[in-house]
């Protein structure tokens, strides 16, 4: 348990826990490789539907209106690559339920598989949570820059999606599909544990390079401002900086993260650049 709490918050806890609907399905509700897979090619439309969010509702309105050009590229891009794939997941493991619809139709298909027993419940379910993560990772401050933010759904994809529809086509061809979906789904729920992991700990290392970029410059340049991912923030004087809600917030997310050693060398060099100011 304190690994988890070490690694993991608790939307990423929470995302890991959605893989419960496909396991009750398989296990009481009959429910073969392809409602499994169609749940987690579905949770990727949804998380391309966040990262528009995360791109686009921005604080700063100038962040904001600058990434909607982005937003679109990404739109057009990922729905494109999201659309061919739910064919393919349609076309390898719909079988004979779609016979009388074209294989392009996929958002027909996809209401009428929506329609099935437990199956809205878990989607809803994966949307809840990736909407409070979403939220939690809002109000605390924790989303990235439009171009990073941008790029994060394509690592799901690419990398998880290939092995689940191996999965899929082998529990299709076995005579042990139940033993190879149940595999699949604690597969899922380790790589979005994985993952949670691995994103706060990559926050750490971003918390960790500012602090010790803002400590060098604070020592070495007479120009105030602060330098987080791609965001560049100008300050009038250092005394503005250091009363600053986001040198502030960044400061206290570090202590959070790292502990309360980690910003005295920043504290030490804010407080000689305040006292020469």
């Amino acid at each position: 348990m304190e690994w988890l709490k070490e690694r993991l918050n608790s939307a990423q806890i929470l995302l890991a826990l959605t893989n419960i609907g496909p396991l009750l399905g398989v296990l009481w509700g009959d429910w073969t490789a392809f409602e499994v897979i169609f749940l987690y090619w579905l949770e990727n439309v949804i998380i391309g539907a966040f990262a528009v969010c995360r791109m686009v509702i921005r604080k700063e309105w100038l962040v904001a209106l600058l990434s909607l050009p982005m937003a679109a590229f990404f739109c057009a891009h990922y729905g494109i690559f999201t659309f061919v794939h739910g064919i393919f997941v349609f076309d390898l493991l719909g079988g004979e339920h779609f016979a009388h619809l074209s294989h392009e139709d996929v958002v027909a298909m996809s209401l009428i598989v929506l329609s099935w027993p437990g199956v809205s419940a878990a989607a809803a379910a994966i949307a809840i949570a990736h909407g409070f993560a979403w939220l939690r990772d809002r109000f605390q401050g924790l989303i990235d820059s439009p171009q990073a933010e941008m790029f994060k759904p394509y690592k799901r994809i690419i990398v998880l999606h290939i092995a689940l529809l191996f999965g899929a086509f082998v529990a299709l061809k076995t005579d042990h599909a139940m033993g190879v979906l149940l595999l699949i789904i604690g597969l899922k729920t380790g790589f979005d544990l994985v993952l949670g992991g691995n994103a706060k700990q990559q926050r750490k290392q971003k918390l960790q390079k500012w602090l010790e970029q803002q400590a060098k410059q604070l020592k070495n340049s007479r120009s105030a401002y602060i330098q987080f991912e791609q965001r560049i923030t100008y300050f009038d004087n250092y005394h503005e900086l250091s009363q600053s809600k986001y040198f502030q917030k960044l400061r206290h997310e570090a202590i959070q993260q790292l502990g309360s050693d980690a910003v005295n060398e920043l504290d030490k060099a804010l407080a000689e650049q305040l006292r020469s100011d």
